[in-house]
């Protein structure tokens, strides 16, 4: 089933792909992409247009429906001029409906290429960019339109990984200390640096949901961060953990441009912050290893080693 169109974004798609050349839209297709848990709200959409002086052309962009809060979201990131980001082209957000899923939307044009695989490293421009990001929000106001990250949703996805877990066929049959290693898990309780400390660091926006199959890279070797759909205020370091390991060239990439960009929390507290990113990604990502991989033992060390770490450097010490 195809998306079924939108005068009004359609023509700010026709304005978009003119760039000041006006260009009549003779007509347009769209497939629903496959993949993903957004999958279902993703379509790519087929431009036919052709320019006052009779040449045709055909432009591609990506629709995406959503809840409100993606589409804020995705224009304060293109407002940076990324080019690792991707444009919008159209967008409408329905502000009497913020939470419906299916109400608010964006288009982005097409990028074409191949998603990175597990074991692929972060691209550095993209950590260049993210540090942009950071530095610009951080310690802004957050906007009525966002959530964020605080010990409450730390606890909430602390308690759905060990439900994950405790119901995953695939864990116990690949892991012979499952029931060890979920006992510890849930051993972690509401006074652990794991939940506590999600409060502690400076939020900024976020991502949110940084790991190889968000990225594109294209045949001409450029990098695009997609799937925004997890964007919040969160410590900076949530972008980072999940691919970025400590004293690696790609952390002082990081780095260099987050301090360029003004970026002003202290190493300290970004090293502090990365351990305690390292363990909630874990836990982010726990459900869905539990259900496709064969690794889930391993993100649950990631988890456990983290709050460890954490509490046994002491209480978190920041300005």
């Amino acid at each position: 089933m195809g998306w079924r169109g939108d005068d009004e974004i359609l023509a700010q798609l026709a304005s978009y792909a003119g760039a000041g050349e006006i260009l009549i839209l003779e007509g347009w297709e769209s497939a629903r992409l496959p993949g993903g848990y957004a999958g279902a709200a993703v379509w790519r959409l087929d431009l036919r247009l052709r320019a006052e002086r009779g040449d045709r052309r055909t432009q591609s962009f990506v629709v995406k429906v959503c809840r409100a809060r993606e589409v804020e979201a995705m224009r304060l990131a293109a407002s940076l001029g990324a080019a690792t980001f991707p444009r919008i082209a159209a967008s409408r957000v329905a502000a009497e409906s913020p939470d419906n899923p299916e109400a608010s939307l964006f288009v982005s044009p097409f990028y074409a290429g191949r998603d990175l695989i597990f074991g692929d490293g972060a691209p550095v421009a993209v950590m260049r960019d993210l540090a942009r990001l950071h530095a610009r929000f951080e310690r802004q106001a957050r906007p009525g339109w966002s959530w964020r990250i605080d010990r409450t949703h730390a606890a909430r996805l602390h308690a759905s990984a060990c439900d994950a877990l405790a119901a995953s066929a695939r864990f116990r049959a690949t892991t012979p200390d499952h029931a060890d290693l979920l006992s510890r898990l849930g051993a972690i309780g509401p006074v652990s640096p794991l939940i506590t400390e999600a409060e502690d660091f400076p939020p900024t926006l976020v991502h949110g949901d940084v790991h190889p199959g968000n990225f594109i890279l294209s045949a001409q070797g450029d990098h695009t961060l997609i799937d925004w759909g997890n964007a919040c205020w969160a410590p900076a370091m949530i972008d980072l953990a999940n691919m970025v390991p400590l004293a690696s060239p790609i952390w002082a990439a990081y780095l260099k441009a987050y301090r360029a960009a003004g970026g002003a929390t202290p190493e300290p507290a970004l090293l502090r912050s990365w351990r305690w990113a390292r363990g909630v990604t874990a836990l982010m990502y726990l459900p869905w290893v539990a259900e496709f991989r064969d690794d889930a033992a391993a993100m649950t060390a990631q988890a456990l080693e983290a709050d460890v770490a954490l509490a046994a450097s002491g209480p978190a010490r920041l300005p």
